[in-house]
């Protein structure tokens, strides 16, 4: 069933007109996954749309958390723009002081927010990145790591995580590469008071594993794993402290008032003031529900599929990246850089 753009999503089919970039854009909605996220149909964001429709957009987007556009034909430039009509660092943007520099590499020159990820070809010139072929199946193998799908929200490690982050599918793999969602704001809710008390009070240790430089593993063994109990409560042998920070669990939507969880699988230490073991128990106890199928939307990808998202209300994965390892994918992904500090539950 379609749905208008309103914020409160009617049950009955209706559509709103807006004019964009020399055209008149209908648009529709399908919710996707319970409250989590919505598709838009009628809108082309090819040359850019006008500020009204985006601003519409975005009061979906507070409330919905995901948006996917389907049958897309964008360049870098489009892709920029549409980001950046939401609320973001201007600075860090214009010095090129972007959280995504570790992709330096592979930024479209002109357009640096917009990171090209490629496995299994060769880049000639795409939008003036050039690369030889990359292969992740044999990077993995080289490096001793078993690849397997990990939950997380992009850069909550950061003091100041992206609140947006976009995809865009140019090329899919021919077997597999679909991706899970998962709301963290859906599993705060479903929490019940004593529990949600609880969480309130918590703060993150994070700690970067030693052997994040160079090898991305993320446990002793190697071993990517999609157990957020397991990777959690995983015992070092001699703990590291280098770049330990603290981070609260829960986090309070600037625009909207929600509270969510903010997590990510691979920097988690434990909660301070509790063990490992009482900070696994606790994980498992609020966050795994949060992950059940029931509760996760999972996208399987078009080629011209674009969806932005939500980051910090958000968890996701990839689904059994070995399947796909070796075959042909390329996609670009944009991390919005943010001037919104963490706001915690008590704010």
């Amino acid at each position: 069933m379609l749905c208008s753009c309103a914020l409160g999503l009617s049950t009955r089919p209706s559509t709103s007109d807006y004019k964009g970039a020399g055209q008149q854009s209908q648009l529709s909605l399908r919710p996707l996954h319970g409250d989590l996220g919505v598709e838009v149909i009628g809108v082309d964001l090819k040359g850019g749309i006008s500020l009204e429709l985006h601003a519409e957009l975005q009061k979906i987007m507070h409330t919905r958390d995901l948006l996917l556009f389907r049958d897309q034909d964008l360049e870098p430039k489009d892709e920029d723009a549409f980001m950046r009509g939401f609320p973001h660092n201007e600075q860090a943007v214009a010095s090129d002081n972007l959280s995504n520099h570790y992709f330096k590499d592979w930024r479209v020159p002109d357009h640096k927010l917009v990171a090209v990820q490629f496995s299994g070809l060769k880049l000639e010139n795409h939008f003036g990145v050039t690369s030889e072929e990359f292969n992740l199946s044999a990077k993995n193998k080289q490096a001793g790591i078993s690849f397997k799908t990990l939950w997380h929200m992009d850069l909550a490690q950061n003091q100041m995580p992206p609140e947006w982050v976009s995809l865009y599918m140019l090329q899919k793999p021919p077997n597999g590469g679909d991706t899970l969602f998962a709301s963290t704001v859906g599993a705060y809710e479903r929490l019940s008071p004593s529990q949600q008390k609880l969480v309130d009070s918590l703060e993150v240790v994070n700690r970067r594993p030693d052997s994040f430089e160079g090898t991305f593993q993320i446990d002793e063994t190697g071993t990517w794993t999609n157990d957020p109990v397991q990777a959690s409560g995983r015992v070092d042998s001699e703990p590291s402290r280098r770049f330990e920070y603290t981070q609260p669990f829960v986090i309070r939507d600037p625009y909207t008032g929600q509270k969510s969880l903010l997590y990510h699988t691979r920097f988690f230490h434990c909660f301070k003031g509790y063990t490992r073991a009482q900070s696994r128990a606790i994980i498992e106890e609020v966050l795994l529900p949060a992950i059940a199928p029931e509760h996760t939307y999972r996208h399987e990808w078009r080629n011209g599929d674009f969806i932005a998202w939500s980051n910090r209300k958000i968890v996701h994965t990839s689904t059994d990246p070995e399947k796909y390892a070796d075959e042909a994918r390329l996609f670009h992904l944009v991390f919005l850089d943010s001037k919104q500090p963490l706001l915690p539950a008590s704010a």
